[in-house]
């Protein structure tokens, strides 16, 4: 039986997925908007070229949340209060014991290096 630990990276991974695949939908529609499989400009209407402004300017987004999706190694950053070294995320740096940082979201990568 998962832990409810398991769970909840589970449930952060599929998100991850998720945005994805939107990207790659979104990317899809923006091609054909512009006309790019028959080399013309499809967009007839002020409706198609605000959904695809609307796209446009969700790609970025669905990029980060790719990105993030990339587990990277923990950093090592010393804590004052702690008196000692403490795991932090890559991207916020803050202190991190999970496989996604939960205030950024980057996965994190703990494979030990050979």
């Amino acid at each position: 039986m998962e832990s409810t630990k398991d769970v909840g990276k589970n449930v952060e991974a599929n998100k991850y997925q998720e945005a994805i695949d939107k990207l790659r939908s979104l990317l899809g529609k923006i091609a054909f908007l512009f006309g790019y499989k028959e080399n013309k400009h499809p967009i007839k209407t002020s409706e198609e070229l605000n959904t695809l402004q609307e796209l446009v300017y969700k790609v970025p987004y669905y990029e980060q949340c790719e990105a993030k999706a990339i587990p990277m190694k923990p950093i090592e950053l010393y804590d004052e209060f702690k008196d000692s070294y403490t795991n932090c995320c890559p991207k916020c740096e803050l202190e991190v014991d999970e496989n996604y940082c939960p205030n950024c979201g980057q996965a994190i990568d703990w494979s030990k290096d050979e």
